[in-house]
C-alpha cells in the first residue's frame, strides 16, 4: 500500500500546467521562455481575439505523450478563454520546443 501511494505522488509531480490573461508582451515573452526550459511531451495554445486585443494562452509540460499535451493545452485554453470572454478559438502556439505561430504579442 505504501509503494502505491508514493507511485501516485510521484507521478502527480511529473506533470505541469500554466496560464495567464492579457499581460504585458515582456511577461508573455518571459512566459514562452520559460515553456521552453520544461521537459519534452509539451504544448502551448493561445486564443487572440482580434476585435478587443484580449487573449489568453495556456500551456502543460510533462504530459505522457505530445498528442496528449497538445489535447490538454487546447481544452484548458478554450475554458479560460470562455471565462476571460476571448471570442477567438485556440490554436496551438507550441510543440515540444518548436513555436508554430508568428504572433506580435
Amino acid at each position: 500500500m505504501k509503494k502505491m501511494i508514493l507511485l501516485i505522488l510521484c507521478v502527480s509531480c511529473l506533470f505541469g500546467e500554466y496560464s495567464r490573461y492579457n499581460e504585458p508582451k515582456s511577461e508573455f515573452q518571459e512566459d514562452v521562455d520559460l515553456y521552453l526550459t520544461f521537459s519534452h511531451h509539451k504544448a502551448m495554445a493561445i486564443a487572440i481575439d482580434e476585435n478587443n486585443g484580449r487573449y489568453v494562452y495556456w500551456f502543460t509540460y510533462g504530459q505522457p505523450f505530445e498528442k496528449t499535451a497538445k489535447k490538454y493545452a487546447l481544452k484548458k485554453c478554450e475554458e479560460a478563454a470562455k471565462i476571460r470572454r476571448v471570442k477567438a478559438p485556440c490554436e496551438l502556439y507550441a510543440v515540444g520546443n518548436d513555436i508554430l505561430l508568428d504572433i506580435d504579442k
